[in-house]
């Protein structure tokens, strides 16, 4: 099924994480956004957790991540 074609994607993505190693605390935390329209939501999916790896300063892959709310909507503010 295609994606419809949009102006932009509004997208709020929740998760906690810790990590396997035990050597650091886990936490939480919340990143939201605006995109190009012309993303499917699983391109927009990958952007925004990029960007919660980067905003909440989350390095390496011995990390376990649980995202606990998503949502990518088409922008109705725009």
């Amino acid at each position: 099924m295609s994606e419809p074609k949009l102006t932009e994607w509004f997208y709020v993505l929740s998760a906690e994480w810790t990590f396997r190693n035990g050597e650091a605390e886990g936490g939480a935390g919340t990143v939201q956004g605006v995109v190009d329209g012309g993303l499917t939501r699983w391109e927009v999916m990958d952007q925004a957790y990029v960007k919660f790896r980067r905003s909440h300063k989350i390095a390496g892959e011995d990390v376990r991540l649980v995202v606990t709310f998503w949502s990518c909507e088409p922008n109705t503010l725009a």
